[in-house]
């Protein structure tokens, strides 16, 4: 394979794996809020987050790993979606939502990280609840970086058919669910990322393919 292609191949990966990361980082970090809610007592809170320090520290910090590949797959993405190497500004939206949305990952992990980092709060178990106010519902601010990824990329494959053009109307439908339903309309970018990516690989190898079948044939 060549040089190019590999890196390519390697880079439509990156979308998939950023799910699958993010979603393992995020599952790990749950455990000390399974008893807690921001009613709960500073006491109660502080118990909860020393008890749970492992899994604030390691899932947090897997999430902010999955940054790093959500910014790897932002790039490729605007080159692939771009026809013949042309710049537009849905593309540049695209982009420029996938790294906001990974800068703010960047960000969440590390309040989640902090949270994990005190031992002991002894008395002072307010700082407890405050570190936890700050990081409560802190995934929604992913929100606007989710949508314009989904929109810009979509609109290109809309307007170009540089990708099926059913995907961009799912990633318009993502789009759209990300703005009024957050959860589940982050749930439905997920899943369109990971339908963008596999479609990238697959393109990546068949592209791979044809210099091979062009030259049996001769």
């Amino acid at each position: 394979m060549h040089i190019s292609r590999l890196w390519n191949a390697t880079a439509a990966t990156t979308g998939t794996l950023f799910v699958i990361v993010f979603i393992f980082g995020v599952i790990a970090s749950l455990g000390p809020y399974a008893d807690i809610e921001l009613t709960s007592s500073s006491a109660q809170i502080a118990e909860a987050l020393v008890d749970g320090t492992d899994n604030l520290v390691t899932g947090n910090y897997v999430i902010m790993m999955s940054s790093f590949l959500l910014v790897v797959f932002a790039g490729y993405l605007r080159h692939a979606v771009s026809p013949g190497g042309v710049r537009s500004w849905p593309a540049t939206v695209g982009f420029g939502g996938g790294l906001l949305t990974a800068a703010l990952l960047a960000v969440i992990a590390l309040l989640g990280m902090a949270q994990g980092q005190i031992e002991s709060y002894g008395a002072d178990t307010a700082v407890a609840k405050a570190l936890l106010a700050l990081s409560w519902g802190s995934m929604s601010m992913t929100i606007p970086g989710f949508a314009a990824l989904s929109f810009g990329t979509s609109l290109m494959s809309l307007s170009y058919g540089t990708l099926p053009r059913w995907i961009g109307w799912l990633g318009m439908v993502a789009t759209v669910f990300s703005l009024t339903f957050w959860v589940f309309g982050i749930l439905v970018t997920l899943i369109w990322v990971v339908i963008v990516s596999v479609l990238l690989v697959i393109r990546e190898a068949r592209a791979e393919e044809i210099p091979e079948d062009e030259t049996a044939d001769n």
